[in-house]
Order: C-alpha cells, then structure tokens, then sequence
C-alpha cells in the first residue's frame, strides 16, 4: 500500500509540472498572437532586425503585463545589437514574469554567454585604451621637451630686446640732455651746460622809444630762422647784438610788433636777452593767443613785460 501511494504522488507531481509548463507556453503563444508581436515577427523574418527590436520594445512599453516581449527583444539585442547588458536584464524581467518556463534553462545559460561577451569587450576596450594612453603619454613628454626649448628661445630674445631698449633710451638721453651712460667705465653722466645768457640793461623811462624796423632787428642775421634752437644756434653764431628797442606804453608793459621771422624765444631773447624767457611774453598775451597757444602772426602787437 505504501508503495503504490508514493507511486501515486509521483505522478500527481508530474501531472502538475506539465500542465504548468503547458499553461506557460500557451502564455507564450497567445502573447505572440497579439497585433504588435505579430508586427514584430513580420519584420524578423523580413531580416530588419532594427525595426523588430524596436516594435519589441515598444511591446514591452505599452503592454508591461506581456512576457514573451522581454524574451525576443533580448535574444535580438544579444545576437544582432551585441547590447549586452539590456539583453541581461530583458532575459531576466522573463524568468520573474515566467519563473515556471520551459526556456528558463536556455535563458540561463544565455544570460551567462551575454556576461562572458561583455567582460571580453570591455577587456579588449580596456586594453586599446591603456596602448592609447601610453602614446599620448609619450608625444605628451616629447611636446613637454619642445616647450621649454621654445621657452628658453623666448627668455634669451626678451634680454637681447631689453639690451636694444637700452641702448635706444642712453642714446636718447644723451642726444636730449648730453648724457653720457658709459657701463664699462662707470662715469658719471655729464650734462651739457647751457649758453651764456645775456642780460638786457633797465629801460629808463625817460629815453625816447624807437619804432622798430626789421633792418634794425635783423642786421647781424644772415638768413631768417623760425624755430627756437635754430635761432639760438644761429644768434651764438653771429656777434653780439644789443636788446631790440620796444614801443612802450606804461612804465610796467611795453608793446612789440611782430616781424617776418619771430617766435615767442626770437622776441624774448630780442627784449631779455635770453629766449627761455618766452612764457612771459606768452602769459602776457593769453587774451590773444590763448592759454597755451604760441604761435604768433606778422604785424601782430603783443605786449611785453618789462623785466
């Protein structure tokens, strides 16, 4: 008796493991048969395997209770994606839906092909890089080497420019002010002194004024001169001469006319004897010429203080 009891719960147990299994793949085949999976299927075997993944796909978005989508999208994507790692979580959102599946066995060991594909990709991904890394290490030394060449270059032009600047300025100063920048004798700069300035005697108001005439003014010069240095130079030259006469109108203030030839140093040096008196004649005239202004018009008359 006990024999034939146990003989009898064998055979319950295997009646219900098939029925299960039957009632599984009836699951299968009745999702297969929906309006999508049929679609999707059409395009497998048509060979367009982009447009079946993507039909599959959208199964499994519009309909989240089916199955059988999650299985035949990741076979595809393992088999003609090679995404391997969608495809491992698709076989096993399967197996959770249908843990009693006749296919669980396949899908394991697919599901550990798709693991072994992906360690052996990412190796080899991981070794081209290291190689890739290795040379833009080496051309990353080499440019390395090249830039403080470069820098070096650039150091030894900035002093050789520096010394050109230099020379340029002690030049300058010595063709302005006379000065004489001498490294190797370590000399002390000298200047160049200015002329002798000569000094006009005191007008005495009592002595009659003279109206000037350009030939008076201009009987020692040999040519007419407009800028200062050329009338410095060219009155040193010439022999002494006594300050221009000037009208006068005031013990204090006298007038002059301006003649062909004059400036502002010209008519200083004419009434005081030395042109760097200029600015007084200038300040004198500021309502005519302006704050700043030095140019001066024959015939024009401008007041000159008496020093």
């Amino acid at each position: 008796m006990k024999t034939l009891s146990k003989k009898l719960f064998i055979l319950c147990l295997v009646a219900v493991f098939v029925t299960g299994c039957g009632r599984v793949g009836y699951k299968d085949t009745r999702e297969k048969n929906s309006r999508i999976m049929l679609k999707a299927s059409s395009m497998l075997n048509a060979g367009d395997y982009k447009a079946a993944i993507s039909l599959f796909s959208k199964a499994v978005e519009v309909y989240p209770s089916l199955a059988r989508p999650h299985l035949d999208v990741a076979m595809l994507l393992q088999d003609h994606k090679h995404d391997y790692i969608s495809a491992i979580y698709h076989y096993n959102k399967y197996l959770e839906m249908r843990p009693n599946s006749e296919k669980s066995a396949m899908i394991v060991d697919r599901i550990k092909q798709s693991e072994r594909a992906f360690v052996t990709r990412h190796l080899a991904k991981q070794n081209m890089f290291g190689s890739s890394m290795a040379q833009l290490q080496e051309e990353n030394q080499i440019l390395v080497k090249k830039n403080r060449s470069l820098y070096k270059k650039v150091e030894n032009l900035q002093a050789e420019l520096s010394g050109i600047n230099e020379n340029i300025r002690n030049e300058y100063k010595a063709s302005v002010v006379g000065e004489v920048n001498d490294t190797e004798t370590k000399k002390t700069p000298v200047l160049k002194k200015d002329p002798p300035v000569k000094t006009l005697p005191p007008i005495e108001p009592t002595a009659p004024v003279k109206t000037l005439v350009a030939n008076e003014l201009d009987t020692n010069i040999e040519k007419v001169v407009t800028s200062p240095a050329d009338i410095i130079v060219e009155t040193l030259r010439s022999s002494p001469r006594e300050p221009a006469k000037i009208k006068t109108g005031s013990s204090q203030i006298q007038t002059y006319t301006v003649k062909r030839g004059d400036s502002l140093s010209e008519i200083a040096f004419k009434v005081y004897g030395d042109p760097t008196q200029w600015r007084k004649i200038q300040k004198a005239n500021r309502d005519t010429l302006g704050a700043t202004g030095v140019n001066v018009k024959v015939g024009q008359v401008l007041k000159v203080p008496v020093p």
